[in-house]
């Protein structure tokens, strides 16, 4: 947890940025006075933030997860290759598929998207990702 949570959290704030301009510019655009658009900003902020919150969490708990699973075999001094796993339904991103396909790699190596482990990357590699890692040893 002290290694990944939160290393998103500036796209995080950009999507706060972007539901408070969404709720000025149609307050003003309604010709809602100060408090009515106050209003509506903090209605859309909760919105948000309930649904938000539970992808967040979501996806630090998964990050957290993989990251110490990943981190655990590695010293385990006896895992050889590892393999990513998909949730194989069509909600899978292509990338993930991708480094589905690349089957046992050495487990040194990172995958064709370049994460080490499912929860390593970029917010639109790791968001909601269901995805797991399996393991072989010597």
């Amino acid at each position: 947890v002290n290694e990944q949570t939160a290393n998103h959290v500036k796209e995080i704030q950009e999507t706060t940025k972007k539901a408070i301009r969404a709720a000025v510019l149609e307050g003003i655009d309604a010709g809602l006075d100060l408090r009515k658009i106050a209003k509506e900003v903090q209605r859309a902020l909760e919105d948000d933030a309930k649904t938000r919150s539970f992808i967040i969490a979501r996806t630090e708990v998964h990050t957290a997860a993989s990251f110490g699973m990943n981190e655990a075999a590695r010293q385990s001094g006896i895992v050889r290759e590892k393999r990513w796993v998909t949730a194989g339904d069509d909600r899978v991103r292509d990338l993930h598929v991708m480094n589905e396909a690349a089957g046992w790699i050495p487990f040194d190596s990172p995958y064709p998207s370049g994460a080490m482990f499912p929860g390593d990357g970029g917010p639109e590699d790791v968001i909601n990702c269901r995805c797991v890692e399996a393991y072989h040893t010597r």
